[in-house]
């Protein structure tokens, strides 16, 4: 395989994986695909890696270096990179041993993932999220009022939808309103000052479990920012499907403050992230992106295991 080459690395077997490929070579396992970001996305992935690596958190899927010594091989006009293949099983987010695993190493990697030395001035950066749910707040109640005032004959999903907008609607209003009355701005200006770097992607096969490590890889969506973001977005993973008897979110946040301390601020910031209906949201925009005119089964089951599980996960986010 001509890419091997250029890492220099000599190949003993080759598996083909869908997007990727799973090699054993003189300088063992690796994986090898295609990158479909720009240059500088993936010298900025490497310089994050290298960085955690250095302060104390190996546990990511750092870039083979190239024989040119850059964290990419060009063929045919194509980026490829190279990882160490890890020796882990993929996290169970539903498990409550599991999960604290989870919460610890991402309270690490938070820790150590600021002031990282970046070259250049390209390092990627996050949306403004008040803007992004004023929007979307406007968009929900734009689709009401078209489905309220349509004759046509409503989906299944307009029904549920209809049934169900006024109590997300007031929840998407008081995250707002409780999010202008916080200190977010100047948290992310300060994360930006301080080159902190938020994951962005903190999901099921992102995150592996091997022996006593807990394992992060895929840095593709990283991005210089404040890092509550993350913590709000892998405790809404937990809250997802939360097990019979969840750990309390007060326990939860007493692990990641022990590994990476949090303040009045951020907690005043991460509640009304964590109450946001985002999953209502992101369901109820995908479907009505399209004018569908009946309910798929995948869109259905989503939208009705959100709404089965809204008193639980409400109850579980309240923090007590």
């Amino acid at each position: 395989m001509q890419i091997l080459q250029a890492f220099g690395v000599k190949a003993r077997r080759i598996v083909k994986e869908k997007s990727y490929y799973i090699c054993g070579t003189d300088k063992g396992g690796k994986i090898v695909r295609k990158s479909l970001e720009p240059e500088s996305r993936v010298v900025f992935e490497h310089e994050v890696k290298e960085h955690l690596s250095a302060s104390g958190f190996p546990y990511v899927d750092r870039f083979t270096l190239s024989q040119q010594g850059l964290p990419f091989a060009e063929l045919d006009g194509a980026l490829y990179v190279m990882t160490d293949a890890i020796s882990a099983r993929e996290a169970d987010f539903g498990s409550n041993a599991d999960f604290q695993k989870i919460i610890a190493a991402v309270a690490a990697m938070h820790r150590l993932a600021r002031e990282i030395p970046l070259t250049g001035t390209s390092a990627p950066r996050s949306g403004d999220v008040l803007e992004i749910y004023r929007r979307q707040i406007v968009e929900l109640d734009s689709v009401r009022k078209k489905i309220s005032g349509a004759r046509k004959r409503l989906s299944d999903f307009d029904v549920l939808f209809l049934k169900n907008h006024a109590h997300y609607a007031e929840r998407m209003r008081a995250s707002v309103s409780a999010l202008e009355k916080t200190k977010l701005a100047e948290k992310r200006n300060s994360a930006k000052r301080n080159n902190a770097v938020c994951h962005n992607l903190l999901k099921e096969e992102y995150v592996s479990l091997g022996g006593e490590h807990t394992y992060i890889t895929g840095f593709s969506q990283a991005a210089v920012d404040y890092q509550i973001f993350d913590l709000s977005a892998v405790l809404t993973r937990y809250a997802k499907n939360l097990p019979a008897e969840p750990v309390p979110l007060a326990a939860l946040l007493e692990l990641y403050d022990k590994h990476c301390p949090l303040d009045r601020d951020d907690l005043e910031i991460l509640y009304p992230l964590l109450k946001y209906p985002g999953k209502f949201v992101k369901i109820c925009s995908q479907y009505y992106s399209k004018n569908r005119t009946w309910t798929p089964n995948a869109i259905g089951n989503r939208i009705e295991g959100v709404l089965e599980g809204r008193e639980k996960f409400e109850e579980w986010a309240k923090g007590t």
